[in-house]
């Protein structure tokens, strides 16, 4: 039941901070941080990149923490990080694995935009245009997620064809004209 709840928040791209409650039950000594993070990733997997909080509703251990996580995921999928951060996350991942090819040809990110939604979207500026081999996509993301402040929140990685500066500015006034009629 658990699972299936997960499931519907994942898929309606809402923030997600997993608690598990009623750890004051517990009498074996507390699993180290190596030992107990892969047993509760196992029984929630489709959580991907969500925080996990150990509580005791009875004791009131770890409860204000939990909700803090909560107020910080919406925080973040509301105001996003700003742009140089941003970019600056993706650049370190990009060049520390090979370069997805496309035909052959090295894939090269020029940019990346944060756009607020249900999931959050990254639009990742590149060239040549093409589709990122799911490999890459799922180490972004999980790249992405090891970031402190965006663990739990709903991403979703889109690739945009990259556009000079110039073509990119024509672009826009001839966008603004057709909005003007």
């Amino acid at each position: 039941d658990d699972r299936r709840i997960i499931d519907h928040v994942v898929s309606a791209g809402r923030g997600l901070v997993l608690v598990f409650n009623k750890w004051d039950l517990v009498k074996a000594p507390a699993p180290t941080k190596t030992t107990k993070r892969p047993t509760e990733r196992r029984l929630v997997s489709s959580a991907f990149g969500a925080p996990i909080t150990q509580v005791s509703a009875k004791t009131g251990l770890r409860v204000r923490q939990s909700l803090q996580r909560a107020v910080a995921v919406a925080q973040v999928m509301r105001g996003g990080l700003p742009g140089e951060e941003l970019w600056r996350l993706i650049r370190r991942a990009w060049s520390a694995r090979l370069l997805p090819r496309i035909r052959g040809r090295a894939i090269q990110a020029h940019g990346a935009r944060w756009v607020a939604g249900r999931p959050v979207r990254i639009e990742l500026d590149v060239s040549p245009i093409g589709k990122l081999p799911q490999p890459y996509v799922h180490y972004l993301l999980k790249q992405l997620y090891a970031h402190p402040r965006m663990a739990g929140v709903p991403l979703q990685i889109v690739v945009r064809k990259h556009r000079p500066a110039t073509e990119a500015v024509a672009a826009d006034r001839e966008q603004e004209g057709n909005d003007s009629t």
